[in-house]
């Protein structure tokens, strides 16, 4: 329990718990001490609650999925991709069993169930998500598990997937989808994903400050590998930009959320009748024209992949690399929609 002593004008605060170093503070004001004390008291409870062998027999799965979703999550980049998965697994029946009775079996078990529905490599990403939760656990919070029981759940094998082209002629099948939908924006979205190479998370991460209209420069701050990057936008692309406009509401470039673009593309395919088209088929396609267009590997690398730049010198510099690579992607009326060819496998 916490002690509460006033000593020259301050009200000082001890807190001691065995196993556990003495906390001390002090504070201006009694109830400010008082609010401390309890803040500290209440997690100490938690810490000992979580350590304790008998949690083992009193906590559910689900109270270490709900407290990874709402302490863990939030510090990720993925974390609104992370919390919809926590969120869907959170209504399975495996939740609801005590830690003590959770073994690999369980998983296992979990995992060929959901093989019926969803791909392996969806499979691989929630076992990679509740595998590192069960280490947070065990690291972190001290769970008394003698060893991670997602260690020895094996993985299904991903499937290997050719991506597929998107000729000028399934573009335009696309577009004549979506002008049948509710959601115009999924059309320029869709041609400016072809132009720039960009992912799904970049599009929808992108602001207009991070656009340079004058100089026909976009710079994406956070990339996949962590490595902010620069890639000169071809007319085309920049018409895109002028066309949608900048509001006062949203500083987003395409103000649409991750799962809203996810329903709005499997609608899309299946109004235009197209099966197993992926979004990211649109960023393969951009780079095999890059390719068709003449680039070299190096000048697609600056499209592609990361280049390390401040964000002050990528949306304002002027480099021969960068001006010949706007040149040769102007080529064709200021467009990659027109340049096709046998495509290239790039991941």
């Amino acid at each position: 329990m916490a002690t509460i002593r006033k000593r020259n004008r301050k009200w000082h605060v001890q807190i001691r718990r065995k196993d556990h170093p003495t906390l001390t503070r002090s504070f201006d004001m009694r109830k400010h001490a008082r609010a401390w004390a309890r803040e500290e008291e209440s997690k100490l409870d938690r810490i000992q609650a979580w350590q304790s062998p008998v949690s083992m027999h009193r906590l559910t799965l689900g109270d270490i999925v709900r407290r990874y979703r709402d302490e863990e999550v939030p510090k990720k980049r993925g974390a609104d991709v992370e919390t919809t998965i926590l969120n869907a697994f959170l209504r399975s029946e495996l939740v609801n069993n005590k830690l003590s009775e959770i073994e690999p079996a369980h998983f296992a078990a979990w995992r060929d169930k959901r093989l019926q529905h969803v791909r392996p490599a969806t499979i691989c990403r929630e076992l990679g998500i509740y595998q590192h939760m069960f280490g947070v656990a065990i690291k972190e919070w001290g769970l008394p598990l003698a060893t991670n029981p997602l260690a020895e759940v094996r993985k299904p094998k991903r499937d290997d997937r050719t991506p597929h082209r998107i000729p000028d002629s399934m573009v335009l099948q696309l577009e004549e989808a979506a002008m049948k939908g509710r959601t115009p924006l999924i059309i320029p979205l869709l041609r400016f994903a072809l132009e720039t190479a960009m992912r799904r998370g970049e599009l929808l991460a992108l602001q207009w400050s991070d656009i340079n209209l004058e100089r026909q420069l976009l710079h994406i701050p956070k990339t996949k590998n962590g490595c902010p990057r620069t890639i000169p936008l071809t007319p085309a692309a920049t018409a895109i930009l002028l066309s949608l406009g900048r509001t006062k509401e949203t500083s987003f470039v395409f103000p649409i959320t991750r799962s809203a673009l996810a329903q709005c593309w499997r609608r899309l395919c299946r109004r235009a009748e197209l099966k197993d088209v992926r979004f990211h088929d649109l960023r393969h396609e951009a780079i095999s024209r890059f390719f068709e267009l003449g680039l070299s590997l190096p000048e697609v690398a600056l499209t592609k992949w990361a280049q390390r730049s401040s964000h002050a010198d990528a949306l304002h510099p002027s480099t021969p690399r960068a001006d010949r690579i706007k040149t040769k992607r102007n080529r064709t009326e200021g467009s990659l929609l027109t340049a096709q060819g046998p495509g290239l496998q790039i991941h």
